[in-house]
């Protein structure tokens, strides 16, 4: 059973560790596309800001350097400050979470990575491809055919997936009747907490989350989507 989280643009660099990447085949002709292109076509291509540009840059230039930050620990965005484990946990998190990446593909939570900012909408063409042709057959080939997989990504992500290749679950979010992406973004990241705290390992399991004031919803769910409310 693996369980797929979005990533986020949000990162923090709190906690470095002093030891260089390794970027697979893929994730490195995605660096020298980026590297290649002058500062102002960067800029146009990400859509940045002027702000936003200084920071990508910063980055950009951090790329050079041997520092980089677990997966988990880098990327800081609304789910993943949800997220609470304990070094004993790393292990069923290693073996679980999958973070699903525009630049370095589909990542274990504790790989070592460095900032950057790309999405699967960023018209960058690699080999005639745009990202998501681009990634689609390798996020495939991640996980094994019949594989559960429970699905706490965005539409973004989960598009480059064949579904029916693999027991596939949606989760989805209620809080008082509305469901918008701030609601689902920290369910999501509650979720892996209550996942992670209970070593959930089956289907079953996974219906008893209760963080937060949720609970399963029987009637609204079906066998590939588990709702939860409150």
């Amino acid at each position: 059973m693996k369980f797929i989280l979005s990533p986020a643009k949000e990162m923090q660099t709190k906690y470095p560790i002093e030891r260089d990447w390794q970027l697979s085949a893929s994730s490195q002709k995605i660096l020298d596309k980026l590297e290649a292109l002058n500062a102002a076509d960067y800029q146009a291509l990400l859509k940045l800001s002027d702000k936003q540009f200084s920071q990508q840059q910063a980055y950009r230039e951090a790329w050079q350097q041997p520092v980089t930050y677990e997966a988990l620990a880098l990327y800081h965005g609304l789910a993943f400050r949800q997220i609470t484990f304990t070094d004993a946990d790393r292990p069923y998190l290693a073996k679980h979470l999958r973070i699903l990446s525009a630049f370095y593909g589909v990542l274990e939570p504790f790989a070592l990575i460095k900032p950057y900012r790309l999405d699967m909408q960023t018209p960058l063409i690699l080999e005639g491809q745009r990202l998501k042709q681009f990634w689609r057959a390798e996020f495939n080939e991640a996980f094994a055919e019949g594989e559960t997989i429970v699905n706490l990504a965005s539409q973004e992500f989960t598009s480059l997936f064949t579904q029916s290749r693999y027991h596939w679950v949606d989760v989805e979010f209620i809080d008082g009747g509305r469901k918008h992406s701030t609601i689902s973004k920290k369910g999501r990241g509650a979720m892996v907490t209550y996942l992670v705290r209970e070593k959930v390992a089956t289907l079953d399991a996974v219906k008893g989350f209760n963080l937060d004031g949720y609970a399963y919803q029987v009637e609204q769910s079906r066998d590939d989507l588990f709702v939860f409310a409150r």
